[in-house]
């Protein structure tokens, strides 16, 4: 942001949001990287509060909105583990030394759609203090859930078996 003309793209982005609420040409998907890149994080809260959607990009940036403003607190944790249970693949790409690839399209909850919003979101998860290890933690914590839910889907399975086996 220190470079470039990023307020005036910021302010111009703004301008088009309030001549056009509807946002049908989508100004807010472009924006929220830029206001959370340039430290714009109030302006960052008023577009995710007007603009409140379920989408990994909307979430993933409400959760680092939510660390930058408090840290590792209850707000930021329950934020981030929403997050990854909308795309947990974002995670695994912001937290790996991978080259990020730009895929043509996406599906939600897809690793396509983790690439894109890790590329829109890594410069300013990366300004942030502390951001970077916060979501290595989470992933960590994520994964160890994931394992431990397969493990007890998977012994679920078994004593079915085991009771079906039984009764014949």
């Amino acid at each position: 942001c220190e470079m470039g003309r990023f307020d005036e793209a910021i302010e111009h982005g703004l301008d088009l949001l309030r001549l056009n609420p509807d946002d049908r040409l989508g100004v807010r998907h472009f924006l929220l990287p830029t206001l959370l890149e340039c430290h714009r994080d109030a302006d960052a809260a008023r577009l995710l509060q007007t603009y409140d959607e379920p989408s990994a990009h909307w979430l993933y940036a409400k959760a680092l909105l939510a660390f930058r403003l408090g840290g590792r607190c209850p707000s930021a944790n329950s934020a981030i583990e929403r997050a990854i249970r909308v795309n947990p693949f974002v995670l695994e790409v912001i937290c790996s030394d991978s080259p990020i690839p730009s895929p043509p399209g996406f599906a939600p909850g897809s690793m396509e759609e983790g690439y894109i919003v890790a590329d829109e979101l890594l410069i300013a998860i990366q300004e942030t203090d502390g951001a970077m290890e916060w979501m290595e933690e989470a992933l960590l914590k994520s994964e160890k859930q994931r394992a431990r839910q397969l493990r007890e889907s998977r012994q679920k399975d078994r004593a079915k078996e085991k009771k079906k086996k039984r009764r014949r």
